[in-house]
């Protein structure tokens, strides 16, 4: 399954965001994030970020993020997710 967020991922969107978080988190299929609309990653999204990854390689799945780019680029390459969630 693949998904883009359509937007930025803030405390703000990430609770608007939420039932589609769950449904994602729920699926049955390898999963691609699309991030080419998001421009600004906060706390709250790495944490939402990183319970889909947790969700889906917990249950055998493969999970991958792509089309980052700017601040969530490099957001990712300093916490050291890019070498997990983006390979």
């Amino acid at each position: 399954m693949q998904y883009q967020f359509p937007t930025d991922l803030d405390a703000a969107s990430v609770a608007a965001l939420r039932s589609d978080i769950e449904s994602l988190s729920a699926g049955e299929d390898a999963l691609t994030l699309d991030m080419a609309k998001v421009n600004f990653i906060d706390s709250s999204g790495v944490g939402a970020l990183v319970y889909l990854h947790k969700r889906q390689r917990g249950r055998g799945l493969q999970f991958k993020i792509e089309n980052l780019h700017g601040q969530p680029k490099s957001l990712f390459a300093k916490l050291r997710l890019d070498r997990v969630m983006c390979n």
